[in-house]
């Protein structure tokens, strides 16, 4: 809901995983929302102006770095922080890092009852929860605490999943489920749902998530009052300090480049100084610079907390949602440790205290458990979507209307023959990188959001002629006709 703070009213956001409000101030007011269909609607239309260092952020990085929005004067409050009435901002220091060498043996102990503890406070007097499960280490490890609390209190546990019937993720948790004897869900991913989300991307991410991310999140707008929703997109950057598959010992801190080569040369050099500061809000506060404790608050305030927080978001406007293994004990207990012991043994010694079948249950990424013992359903797919194919081939027709309607071209920030060059791998069924293919979805995305709140582009030429972009265009949607025709 969207509301004006009242005189020497002030919202305080949590010190980690927590929801981010959006704010603006307008005329000496200030509103916050819980949404960016909400805000976005509020600004008033000769205030749209288009925020081009948070585009540059988002195709560079796949989120927006720091607090902006694509619209600007439209901004995202930052974790351990005040906002108050007169539109003022303040940072509190982030939960501290330390060097401490527990034993693998005494970190999964406490590293336990911590997240008991978390859960127990969470749950409170609810009756029934609903636990997003996976075939990934962290859901199941949340399953096995709450299967463990169940002995001691009474609540009820529904295990929502998503993903494609022959997939690793959709099977395990199905086996999981089966195991602690609770009620299953399955929502299958097709292509219909990706659609689905696209447009949800426009309307309610106001343009600064892909669809790819918003999964079937929607599937909980039917869920009855005053239940709690459990997630567990926490668990690897916190209990295996791993960011995308990787180790954060193994990450370096990246450029933010001018990705593929989409915005003019001059656009992004002047403007790429600004999502470099933005990106180092993360850890301004923070007392120890050790580059890895830099890269880590960079990973968690830019990503986690800008991108996947922002998709749970759509769960939170029909339940509450808790993000499992962010709580202020939890966390601060986890980073006080040498980033040497945050690694795949604390996850070993967790699954075996709480469940032997946990633990040995193959990995969905991999198919293999970590006593080693590999999945026998050869069957299963790694994969519980075909996003990569759906955005290519499925969703070709809807990303070339976007793309090339005129709308991004009249912007006057990206430099046209990279767009082209990029879709002429997807008109030539190319092989393709996953950055490449998000890209594609993002800047369809941002196209059809930018028409929809009619945001305008402050490099705009108003004379520019459309006549090129016109002959485009019609040359693209030819192209789109042969190829339904020869498929």
């Amino acid at each position: 809901m969207l509301r004006e703070l009242k005189r020497n009213e002030t919202i305080t956001t949590d010190n980690f995983g927590g929801f981010c409000p959006i704010w603006t101030k307008q005329e000496g007011k200030v509103f916050v929302a819980d949404t960016m269909e909400e805000m976005f609607n509020f600004i008033p239309v000769d205030k749209r102006i288009l925020d081009v260092s948070a585009l540059i952020s988002l195709l560079g990085t796949s989120a927006i770095n720091g607090d902006r929005t694509i619209m600007k004067g439209v901004s995202r409050m930052p974790w351990h922080s005040v906002l108050n009435h007169n539109g003022e901002v303040t940072r509190n220091p982030s939960i501290p890092h330390g060097r401490e060498k527990l034993s693998q043996e005494k970190i999964a102990d406490t590293f336990i009852q911590l997240l008991k503890e978390e859960l127990k406070e969470k749950i409170g007097e609810k009756q029934k929860l609903y636990l997003l499960l996976t075939g990934g280490y962290d859901s199941r490890i949340v399953a096995g605490i709450l299967k463990e609390m169940q002995k001691a209190q009474s609540f009820e546990v529904v295990a929502v999943t998503w993903g494609m019937e022959n997939s690793r993720d959709v099977d395990y948790a199905r086996r999981i489920s089966e195991w602690l004897e609770w009620e299953w869900i399955h929502v299958d991913y097709n292509i219909e749902l990706l659609k689905d989300n696209f447009e949800k991307s426009v309307i309610w991410g106001g343009g600064e998530v892909s669809g790819w991310h918003l999964h079937a999140m929607d599937w909980f707008k039917r869920l009855e009052n005053d239940c709690l929703v459990v997630a567990a997109s926490f668990g690897d950057s916190i209990g295996r300090c791993e960011f995308g598959a990787k180790h954060l010992s193994s990450i370096r801190d990246l450029r933010i480049l001018n990705s593929f080569h989409l915005f003019q040369a001059s656009i992004y050099r002047d403007l790429v100084p600004n999502v470099y500061k933005d990106r180092s809000l993360a850890w301004s506060s923070e007392a120890d610079k050790n580059s890895w404790v830099r890269l880590e608050l960079d990973k968690q305030e830019n990503y986690m907390r800008r991108m996947l927080c922002h998709n749970m978001d759509i769960i939170n406007q029909y339940a509450q949602v808790h993000q499992a293994f962010t709580s202020d004990k939890l966390i601060s207990f986890i980073w006080s440790l040498d980033l040497s012991v945050r690694n795949d043994d604390m996850y070993k010694n967790v699954l075996k205290k709480l469940d032997q079948r946990l633990y040995s249950l193959a990995w969905a990424r991999t198919g293999v458990a970590f006593d080693g013992k590999e999945d026998s359903q050869k069957h299963l797919t790694k994969d519980y979507h075909q996003i990569f194919k759906w955005t290519q081939y499925d969703l070709r027709e809807l990303m070339e209307e976007n793309i090339f309607s005129g709308v991004l071209q009249k912007l006057n920030i990206f430099d046209d023959k990279s767009i082209n060059s990029l879709w002429d791998k997807v008109k030539g069924n190319q092989q393709m990188s996953t950055k490449e293919l998000e890209n594609i979805f993002l800047l369809a995305t941002i196209s059809k959001t930018i028409e929809h709140y009619n945001i305008s582009s402050p490099f705009e030429k108003e004379n520019k002629t459309t006549i090129q972009n016109g002959v485009s265009n019609f040359l693209n949607k030819l192209d789109s006709i042969i190829y339904k025709l020869k498929n």
